[in-house]
């Protein structure tokens, strides 16, 4: 199965649910290019809030930058960043129009009909069927059983898979997969976290955690999941 045909498991919420005046924004740096390389980078961050909402539209406060300049992006461009109700953060896609005093300068920016209620980047989960093979490691480090299946979903911190047998909670693994696009090919210890009996008692369903990951191909891979994400935003995602 092509790595692109997938559907994420995304807290999708209506915006007009979420958006109050006065809450909290940040909104993610547009001009910074990211370097995917990098794997300490992170997307820097303006501090904004709501100051209106009106017509479709919502009225953020001008952010500045760190020399307290403000940031004042081209009209018609789309900006990414997060909203904060009750210490629950909601990140969003919507196009900047202009400039308005009400009476202070404020962005104008459309307001989008959803909005995606945020998890810790690392546990974002996508489902996805991706071959993989999992190999048993034994208390003398040697390699046992192997088992050649498929993803039933991925994280930045782990994956899920379908196999016959009982594996124990806490066996030791070494999870490979196929080449996965922007991120490479994932070879990682693992240990088992849970795994249960389905309901025709012919699988067991396994999840696992990554052990000595490393840390530039996690961020590689959260970078690949959120992609994945904001292409979905751009096609406009149903709540259900």
């Amino acid at each position: 199965m092509n790595i692109d045909n997938i559907s994420t498991l995304l807290d999708v919420v209506q915006s007009e649910a979420v958006l109050k005046v006065g809450q909290r924004v940040e909104i993610n740096d547009f001009m910074a290019p990211q370097n995917e390389e990098d794997e300490e980078s992170d997307i820097k961050t303006y501090s904004s809030r709501i100051e209106d909402i009106r017509e479709g539209k919502m009225y953020l406060a001008m952010p500045l930058d760190d020399k307290l300049r403000p940031i004042i992006p081209p009209a018609g461009k789309m900006i990414e960043g997060r909203v904060f109700n009750n210490k629950i953060g909601y990140s969003f896609r919507a196009v900047y129009e202009q400039i308005k005093n009400i009476p202070l300068p404020t962005w104008v920016v459309q307001i989008p009909p959803t909005m995606i209620k945020c998890q810790e980047r690392r546990f974002v989960r996508v489902t996805i069927n991706l071959p993989i093979r999992v190999n048993i490691s034994n208390p003398d480090g040697s390699i046992g059983k192997v088992y050649r299946t498929h993803t039933i979903d991925i994280s930045g911190n782990g994956l899920a898979f379908l196999v016959s047998e009982n594996i124990p909670v806490r066996t030791k693994l070494i999870i490979e997969t196929d080449l996965i696009p922007s991120v490479g090919i994932i070879s990682t210890f693992a240990v088992v976290r849970r795994c249960i009996v389905q309901k025709n008692k012919l699988n067991y369903l396994v999840g696992v955690e990554f052990v000595d990951f490393s840390r530039q191909t996690q961020n590689k891979l959260i970078r690949y999941l959120f992609t994945k994400q904001r292409q979905l935003l751009n096609k406009g995602i149903m709540v259900k």
